[in-house]
């Protein structure tokens, strides 16, 4: 079953009137242990939500020449408001873009667009760390509105991704796909070593058509100048 792809606006209505607690909340310290390597002195958050990413990034490199937030409904005052399909930088203005928990929201064109100004402002040999729902199965999470029959994802996912579907998107925008990873970040940040061993022993695989989805962790490059 297809269901209805949110424009901009609608993604920005509802995450204002959203006040549960973001995901990066919990999982900020991860991905930037994870992403550590790519760090580069120019820091933007493209979908910064509630700030905690840049909390995080601010707090483990303090001497970061630059550090910007940037969200279409941002509950922090320290993060900008803006759009990712527009991003207000110039080029070359970042040396590490994160969009964490983002990119399965996107429609089909903002997701062009998103992906198009997200290199655009990234610098030659940049990095990109995206974070999304591995390979989710859309419609377990639709519902319909009881007024109209629209049918829509509960939380407005609009995408699904593969690490096919990445380094099919990476060689489509000209960015070369360095690393990628699977696991479900809340669990490992939650049960640490234990999580690892339940992998490690394919043990969640049990569990996952219930409970234990896996988050996709990417990073791609922008190439140097020739």
């Amino acid at each position: 079953m297809t269901s209805k792809q949110f424009s901009e606006t609608e993604q920005a209505t509802f995450w204002q009137l959203n006040h549960k607690d973001y995901k990066g909340d919990y999982v900020s310290g991860f991905i930037v242990r994870w992403a550590k390597d790519v760090i580069g002195s120019r820091v933007a958050d493209v979908g910064a939500g509630s700030g905690a990413l840049v909390r995080q990034l601010r707090k483990s490199y303090p001497k970061l020449e630059e550090l910007t937030g940037l969200d279409i409904a941002p509950k922090s005052p320290e993060i900008l408001k803006g759009s990712c399909t527009k991003l207000p930088f110039a080029d070359n203005s970042f040396d590490t873009l994160f969009m964490t928990d983002v990119i399965e929201h996107l429609s089909d064109g903002d997701l062009d667009l998103s992906l198009s100004e997200m290199r655009r402002v990234l610098s030659p040999g940049g990095h990109m760390v995206i974070t999304t729902i591995n390979n989710e199965t859309l419609d377990t999470q639709h519902v319909g509105c009881p007024s109209c029959g629209t049918v829509f994802h509960r939380w407005g996912h609009c995408q699904k991704f593969s690490i096919e579907r990445f380094a099919s998107l990476a060689a489509k925008y000209d960015l070369e796909f360095v690393r990628s990873k699977t696991t479900n970040m809340g669990r490992a940040v939650s049960y640490g070593l234990l999580s690892r061993l339940v992998y490690l022993f394919a043990i969640d695989r049990i569990f996952r058509p219930a409970s234990w989805h896996e988050d996709l962790m990417v990073v791609l490059r922008k190439p140097k100048s020739p």
